[in-house]
C-alpha cells in the first residue's frame, strides 16, 4: 500500500542530515554504503547485544526531530530495540539483554512492544510480527520533552515524558541481539527552529549543490551559514543556554508540584508516621522512570482510550490527517 505524503510527521519541516557514527558503536556493527545510513548487526553469528549511536543530537535546540528506522525481514530474538540514549549508556554486552533502557542513560522500544527505562519496562503496542520487514519511527519533542513512536506510519502515542529535563545530549540509538539483522535510517526530518534556518533551507534548495552557494558573492558570514546545515555547530553556545534555562524552569516547576503533592499528603495524614510514609511514597513517585503514565492505566479498556486519545492528539495538533486510529 502507497503511503500518502501527507502522513509524514513534520512535512512542513526540512530533510535532516545525520547518520550512524562509526566511531560510537560495538565492534558487532558493521556499516553500509558511503552516508552510513545501513547498520548490519552481528554479520557472522551473535553471542551477545550491539548498539550504535547516530550523530544527531536531538535535545541541543527547540525543535522537533523525526526519523524512520527501516528493518530488514529478519525480525526475531531477545531484542531488537530502537530509541534515543546519552553517550553513558553502553554499546555492547557479552548477554542477550535489552540494551537501550537498561539504565538512566537510555529510552527504548523492542520489537516485543516493550518499552524500556532503567531498568523496567511497560507494555506500548503488540510484538512485531518475526521476519516481516517494517518501518519503526520516531518523533523526538525538545520543546515537551516527549518521545513518540510510529508503525509502518501509524502513530502509536507518546512513550516517554520528562526528557527535556536531561542535560546529557541524546542521540538516536539501535541494538539487535539477533544475527544477521539489518536497520538502515531513512527520512530524516526536523523542524525549522526559527526564521533564519528556514531561510537558509529555501535558498539551498533553490541551488543544485551546496558549492553553489559560493557563486552568490555572498558575505563570509552569510556563505558560511549556508553551507554549515548542522544545527549541532550552529550557535552552539546559544543552544546550550536556551536549553539549560528551558530545563531549570521545568525542574522547578516540578519541585513546586512535588511540595504541594507532599504537604497535602502531610495534611491528609494524622500522624507522624502516615506524614513519613507519604513523604516516602511521593519520593519514590517522583524517582519513577519517563514513561508515560497515561498509556499504563490499570484496566484494559482505559488503557486502549488513553492510547487512543494520544494518537488522536497526533492527528489534531502535528499531523492534521485522517489517518484512523488502527490497533497493531
Amino acid at each position: 500500500m502507497k503511503v500518502k505524503e501527507e502522513s509524514i510527521p513534520l512535512r512542513f519541516g526540512c530533510d535532516d542530515h545525520w547518520h550512524w557514527d562509526c566511531n560510537d558503536k560495538s565492534n558487532e556493527v558493521v556499516m553500509y554504503g558511503p552516508d552510513l545510513v545501513t547498520a548490519h548487526f552481528h554479520p557472522k553469528w551473535s553471542n551477545g547485544t550491539a548498539a550504535v549511536r547516530g550523530t544527531r543530537i536531538v535535545n541541543r535546540c527547540s525543535a522537533r526531530f523525526y526519523w524512520e528506522i527501516e528493518i530488514s525481514d529478519r525480525i526475531f530474538g531477545t531484542s531488537m530495540m530502537f530509541g534515543v540514549a546519552t553517550k553513558s549508556a553502553r554499546l555492547h554486552a557479552d548477554s542477550f539483554v535489552n540494551i537501550v533502557g537498561e539504565d538512566q542513560h537510555s529510552f527504548g522500544l523492542s520489537h516485543k512492544g516493550l518499552l524500556w527505562h532503567n531498568g523496567r519496562w511497560q507494555s506500548y503496542t503488540r510484538p512485531f510480527r518475526e521476519n516481516e520487514s517494517t518501518t519503526v519511527g520516531l518523533l523526538y519533542d525538545s520543546r515537551e520533552g516527549t518521545l513518540s513512536y510510529f508503525k509502518d506510519r501509524i502513530f502509536l502515542g507518546i512513550a516517554f515524558t520528562g526528557l527535556n529535563l536531561i542535560d546529557d545530549d541524546l542521540y538516536p540509538i539501535i541494538s539487535s541481539t539477533a544475527a544477521k539483522t539489518e536497520m538502515t535510517v531513512s527520512n530524516m526530518r526536523r523542524e525549522y527552529y526559527n526564521l533564519q534556518d528556514r531561510c537558509r533551507d529555501v535558498i539551498l534548495r533553490s541551488v543544485q549543490n551546496r558549492s553553489d552557494v559560493m557563486l552568490l558573492k555572498l558575505p563570509m558570514v552569510m556563505e558560511k551559514y549556508l553551507r554549515n546545515v548542522s544545527i549541532d555547530d550552529d550557535d552552539d553556545g546559544h543552544h546550550h543556554h536556551h536549553r539549560n534555562q528551558h530545563n531549570s524552569r521545568h525542574r522547578l516547576l516540578r519541585q513546586q508540584q512535588q511540595q504541594q503533592q507532599q504537604r497535602k499528603s502531610m495534611a491528609i495524614s494524622g500522624s507522624s508516621g502516615d506524614q513519613q510514609q507519604s513523604k516516602e511514597s511521593s519520593s519514590s513517585s517522583s524517582s519513577m522512570t519517563h514513561f508515560h503514565h497515561s498509556l499504563y492505566s490499570s484496566s484494559s479498556s482505559s488503557s486502549s482510550s488513553s492510547c487512543a486519545d494520544s494518537r488522536n492528539h497526533w492527528n489534531n495538533r502535528y499531523n492534521h490527517s485522517k489517518t484512523p486510529f488502527l490497533e497493531l
